[in-house]
């Protein structure tokens, strides 16, 4: 049996750890949520898709999964409110799901985003929301 040496040994093992903590970066992007951002709706408007720090609440895109999921991180609101996936025109991306009371999270299919390029999540008050509330939402672009 060929002994290894020192030298040797040592490159296996930073190819070996590399594989690793790229895999596992692969694996953690594909999983992980997006960051918490409120939106600000107003009964009987649209779709929005900027949240109140004038910014849009978006993630990449990573696996050929049909599958999105929202979080529900608080709402001022009884009712819930419409999501959807949109890309960077403002063209739609997936189903529309209900969201849910908060603590809790709901998932979506027919996510037809193109990997490696972002979805923007697309947030509308319900029909029978009163005035203007806030939700704050994160999701998960797999």
């Amino acid at each position: 049996m060929k002994r290894l040496s020192l030298k040797n040994f040592l490159q296996k093992l930073a190819i070996v750890t590399f594989g690793v903590m790229l895999t596992s970066q692969v694996v953690l992007a594909a999983s992980s949520w997006s960051d918490a951002k409120t939106f600000e709706l107003t009964s009987g408007s649209g779709y929005k898709t900027v949240t109140t720090t004038g910014e849009k609440l978006g993630q990449n895109k990573t696996t050929d999964s049909t599958k999105w999921t929202v979080y529900t991180a608080s709402k001022t609101m009884y009712t819930y409110p419409k999501a959807r996936l949109v890309n960077s025109s403002g063209n739609v991306r997936s189903d529309v799901i209900t969201t849910v009371s908060y603590g809790k999270s709901k998932t979506g299919s027919k996510n037809t985003g193109t990997i490696g390029y972002a979805m923007y999540l697309s947030v509308k008050p319900s029909s029978w929301q009163w005035g203007t509330d806030t939700i704050k939402l994160q999701f998960k672009c797999y």
